[in-house]
């Protein structure tokens, strides 16, 4: 790898929906709140009462899918019903999956209560992620819940388990692997988890001993700019532009440097089947190379107005604004946020020596000065594959120099996401245009399965909603590496 002696330190975010048995909850609730029983039966007016996610994420998570507790909200984030019987979890569901982890390696603290020191892992709730219904129970622990009877007997919470500042070694990835083994569980166990179409993985990349000098951040800036739309083949369609996600969580990056409005260009375009060349119109929407890099690369630059052409806040694929935490306020990290839900090792670890091989990348470009420049003239060129008709990523894995292994890895995932959104499409082209259509369907439909919270599932296919990522989609179904 590309300045592999570069010192740099990672830590993960994994957000997942945490499923146990009856059992576990009963057995944490004997020892530590006396008195205190489960309530399973909650009508969907009060499931709607209970649901108190951040705005923006209530028309996509409209209902408290799990159990609750009699009681008054004593705990962090417990809300209360409406007629004061009983309230939502607190941090029960962390406690128990806190049991479950070899020798209680991380503490629990509510999702209000931020840390700011990573010294070691910590589980917390994530109050945009919710449980799931007993359908999708049934179907994503097939090995472990039979049918509806079996599920009435497990629940789900959505939380977070977050790592300590961890170096980049194999150490590293066995640690991770380790406490996926113990959350994830085997066949045999009465709890499990997984992630739902709502779930992210967040990697954040630091310096072990300093901050991230400005040239390193501007040639970063650059590269992810210039290579948005193949960095992106790397995952599902739910995380890219244009999606819900998008629009609350991974915004692009590219915002600031769009051209307002587009214009036709002549293009050379290449066809595959004549094999031929051709000049065509296509529309344009950013701003020229040279435009951008006399942005980016500006004399006056500074890292907050870089922070702000990058977004400037969270909520995008890649985070620069915890660059300007200042000490105390928690690690200045990048944050790549753009990866889906997953409990799987080796997805974690090639995607995280994939966003710290570009960071690598961006310190060995700004370490060789790599803006060609001459005398009086200002920005000419960079020393790299710039945009073109046939880029790919696999010309970042060449200027990463990334393992061949990995290479395979991350490519198998972009023909799994590049097949699947087609397959996506055509279902989307299927779907019926009008509401009368669409009730004839769920009149024809309609099997009588009970949702797991006390309606008919009326249209919905057995173990399908809005969460769900399962392997089974539309007849595609990703090698057997990329399954988790």
């Amino acid at each position: 790898m590309i300045n592999d002696t570069l010192p740099l330190s990672f830590g993960v975010e994994l957000e997942m929906v945490f499923t146990f048995h009856e059992t576990l909850l009963q057995a944490y609730l004997n020892k530590n709140n006396n008195g205190v029983t489960i309530v399973k039966d909650i009508n969907a007016s009060e499931r709607r009462h209970l649901n108190r996610p951040p705005t923006q994420y209530l028309l996509t998570r409209p209902e408290y899918l799990s159990w609750g507790l009699t009681g008054t909200a004593e705990h962090p984030g417990a809300i209360q019903s409406r007629n004061g019987q009983f309230r939502t979890y607190g941090d029960e569901p962390l406690h128990v999956a806190h049991q479950l982890l070899p020798g209680k390696t991380a503490y629990v603290h509510d999702d209000r209560k931020k840390a700011i020191r990573f010294v070691e892992w910590h589980l917390t709730n994530d109050r945009s992620l919710t449980g799931v219904d007993k359908d999708t129970l049934i179907q994503k622990l097939r090995d472990r819940i039979a049918d509806i009877k079996a599920a009435n007997d497990w629940d789900s919470y959505g939380i977070e388990l977050v790592s300590r500042v961890l170096p980049i070694s194999d150490e590293s990835f066995t640690e991770i692997n380790t406490l996926l083994a113990a959350i994830n569980g085997t066949p045999t166990s009465h709890h499990g988890a997984f992630p739902s179409r709502h779930c992210g993985m967040h990697v954040h990349v630091g310096h072990p001993t300093q901050r991230f000098p400005l040239p390193t951040l501007q040639h970063l800036a650059y590269l992810l700019i210039t290579y948005e739309t193949q960095i992106s083949a790397m995952h599902p369609s739910h995380r890219r532009e244009g999606s819900e996600a998008a629009n609350v969580d991974i915004a692009s990056n590219r915002d600031n440097f769009l051209l307002d409005p587009a214009r036709i260009v002549k293009k050379l375009v290449f066809d595959p089947v004549t094999r031929t060349v051709s000049r065509k119109n296509r529309w344009v929407t950013m701003q020229s190379l040279t435009e951008i890099r006399a942005v980016i690369f500006a004399k006056d630059m500074t890292l907050a107005r870089l922070v702000n052409l990058m977004g400037g806040s969270k909520g995008h694929m890649v985070n620069f604004s915890y660059l300007l935490r200042k000490p105390g306020w928690g690690p200045a990290t990048l944050e790549f946020r753009q990866h889906e839900g997953c409990l799987y090792g080796p997805s974690v670890k090639w995607w995280v020596l994939f966003v710290t091989g570009l960071v690598r990348l961006a310190d060995h470009l700004a370490n060789i000065n790599a803006i060609h420049t001459t005398t009086g003239a200002g920005l000419v060129g960079y020393a790299f594959n710039e945009w073109h008709e046939n880029m790919s990523f696999v010309d970042l894995f060449e200027m990463m120099d990334f393992p061949r292994e990995g290479r395979e890895y991350l490519g198998a995932q972009v023909a799994f996401h590049a097949v699947s959104s087609v397959v996506e499409e055509r279902e989307r082209e299927r779907t019926p245009d009008s509401e009368e259509e669409a009730e004839e369907e769920d009149d024809d439909d309609d099997d009588g399965h009970d949702d797991g919270h006390g309606g008919k599932g009326k249209g919905k296919k057995r173990g399908r909603d809005d969460d769900d990522d399962d392997d089974d989609d539309g007849g595609v179904r990703p090698p057997p590496a990329l399954r988790r």
